[in-house]
């Protein structure tokens, strides 16, 4: 599976995750990014040059297939940068899909720090098992692709962790989806879009389907008053708040559903995400109009 491209994105997202897998707190403004290396105009990938002199400078190799050049490469970086930022301590880290991938080559290994993902995330998951950087790998690490189908709703929904912004949000669930395909080819993008829309009521337990569920109770609150005033006493305005309360539940719901559709098609079809607060705002019409016109895009595009 293509895995060394998506590593190095979501660590450029959640940069913070890198320390969380070193169990180091992460220092204020760290972020990885391509780095120049000026004597020989080659780039680093990914590398932090922190503005603060007494922390060192990190640079980073993300490797999920054999290379016995690996430990020579980053060793190289590691000297590169030395050189063009002199008196500053420069820090390599190697972050291994799974230990066979390791060369295990002396004596640059000496020179670097390893970590196992598939170890590290592990150990992630028995002391925080909702934690969103574990749903993200799942497709990687899932024990079985029986496993994988039956968890992959679950998954995708912890992903949208309060914790984390939008945009990150919506480019993670991304590269779950693409390992999410490539680990069940047999699966066409029809079949994914429906395993992971099976579960959408669970929306109810994400942030943004809360949040719209409380809106419609709020709407329906304020709509079953009145309606219950209209009504009469003799029908009670608790009944109207009742019916208000349930009606705005439903109408929440079915908002949160569809705002979840059309985020994972936007997704299916590589569109520009939309805003999630503006894919709130909209009506259930216009949701639904934006959903179908999506599902048309994706059905022109399956052979």
């Amino acid at each position: 599976m293509e895995s060394d491209k998506q590593i190095y994105l979501i660590f450029q997202w959640q940069p913070q995750w890198v320390f969380l897998l070193l169990h180091e707190a992460p220092p204020a403004g760290a972020r990885f990014e391509s780095v120049t290396l000026k004597s020989i105009e080659k780039r680093v990938d990914a590398a932090w040059v922190p503005a603060d002199a007494s922390l060192a400078i990190l640079v980073a190799e993300f490797q999920g297939y054999d290379d016995n050049l690996i430990y020579v490469r980053i060793v190289q970086e590691m000297a590169m940068l030395r050189s063009q930022y002199p008196k500053r301590e420069v820090r390599g880290l190697v972050f291994f899909l799974e230990s066979r991938f390791d060369p295990d080559s002396d004596p640059w290994r000496e020179f670097v720090q390893v970590i196992y993902l598939d170890e590290a995330l592990g150990q992630l998951s028995r002391e925080q098992p909702d934690h969103p950087m574990v749903a993200v790998f799942a497709p990687l690490f899932a024990r079985s692709e029986e496993v994988l189908e039956t968890e992959a709703a679950e998954c995708y929904n912890r992903i949208d962790s309060p914790e984390l912004d939008r945009a990150s949000v919506a480019g993670l669930q991304e590269v779950f989806v693409s390992w999410l395909m490539q680990r069940l080819p047999y699966k066409g993008a029809k079949e994914i879009e429906e395993m992971l829309l099976g579960k959408l009521p669970d929306i109810r337990n994400t942030k943004s389907g809360q949040d719209l569920i409380a809106i419609g109770i709020e709407q329906g609150i304020e709509q079953g008053i009145e309606q219950g005033i209209e009504q009469g006493i003799e029908q009670g305005i608790e009944q109207g708040i009742e019916q208000g309360i349930q009606k705005g539940r439903e109408e929440g719901i079915d908002q949160g559903k569809l705002v979840g559709q059309v985020q994972l098609l936007e997704s299916l079809c590589n569109s520009i995400p939309t805003m999630e607060a503006q894919l709130r705002s909209m009506s259930v019409e216009l949701l639904r109009s934006r959903l179908n016109e999506l599902r048309n895009i994706f059905d022109a595009r399956q052979p």
